[in-house]
């Protein structure tokens, strides 16, 4: 009876040992398998990303984006990882980089082809909507240099002029041009304007550009704007033939440019060249001088 228990008890612990010793072996292989495919897919390269592609940039430097994408990819995570691996690729620092260097663009979209081993990096650019200007206000003793206009008007002489977009993002320097197919705008201030901030607001900016679409009906789509105060909310416009318009924010566009039109049309006629400015300040009403 005792010797029976006995090989009942050797039994059970060979089969234990046996079981250990395949998990044993088992968890053995499955260590070296997931080594090897942490290699494979990490350090042995096979996947990496060896070439970098850009579309849709016009006025920004193609190359030059190659390059940077192309340095970040080069570095290493740790020392160790590498950054073209598409699994650690470090897209956020690349679409960073991207704007940091390239004020004009707006949004950067990365694509990864594994099999061709390649990144396309698809870049979306700021469309201008404005040339913006900054004056520096004077004292009144102090005559100011101004860009001659014509026999009447002088606009005042800018300090810097900047490219911007719809939402009043400045993204590059801009040539001093007066009369252009663009809005330009000379805003009166002490504020400093720099590549990356934003002019002006909101209000004011899509007051402009509307103006601006609505002054081509009563053929003035050569246009320029003076900011004097933001504060106040009031424009002027200096046209191509020398007399100004005021404006004020405080009313639409349209209902202005309306009035403009009318007064045009029917009052003043063929003395448009004897105008010294027309005042739509006044809500539905139009104010104006002859020369």
């Amino acid at each position: 009876m005792k010797i029976h228990r006995y090989k009942k008890k050797s039994l059970r612990t060979n089969k234990k040992n046996k079981f250990f010793l395949k998990l044993f072996l088992l968890s053995i292989f499955f260590i070296f398998l997931a080594g090897g495919i942490l290699y494979l897919l990490i350090f042995s390269g096979i996947f990496n990303i060896n070439k970098v592609s850009v579309s849709g940039a016009k006025a920004t430097g193609s190359e030059t984006i190659e390059r940077i994408a192309a340095e970040i990819l080069s570095g290493k995570i740790f020392d160790r990882i590498p950054k073209n691996n598409p699994i650690f690729l470090p897209a956020n620092q690349i679409e960073q980089s991207i704007i940091d260097n390239f004020p004009r663009v707006k949004s950067v979209i990365l694509v990864k082809n594994i099999k061709e081993h390649t990144l396309a990096i698809n870049i979306s650019e700021r469309e201008t909507a404005a040339i913006w200007c900054q004056v520096l206000p004077v004292s009144p003793e102090v005559s100011s240099s101004t860009i001659q206009t014509s026999e009447t008007v002088n606009l005042p002489s800018p300090e810097n002029c900047f490219f911007i977009d719809q939402n009043g993002f400045i993204f590059g320097e801009a040539p001093i041009l007066s009369g252009g197919a663009l809005a330009t705008v000379y805003e009166e201030g002490i504020r400093e304007l720099k590549i990356k901030n934003n002019v002006s607001s909101p209000k004011i900016l899509e007051f402009i550009l509307e103006a601006k679409r609505l002054l081509v009906a009563v053929n003035l789509n050569l246009t320029d704007f003076i900011i004097k105060s933001q504060s106040v909310g009031e424009l002027e416009i200096v046209t191509p033939e020398g007399w100004l318009i005021y404006l004020s924010v405080s009313y639409s566009p349209a209902s202005q440019i309306n009035a403009l039109k009318r007064v045009l049309q029917e009052e003043i006629k063929e003395n448009r060249s004897r105008l010294e400015y027309i005042d739509l300040r006044v809500s539905n009403r139009a104010y104006y001088k002859l020369k």
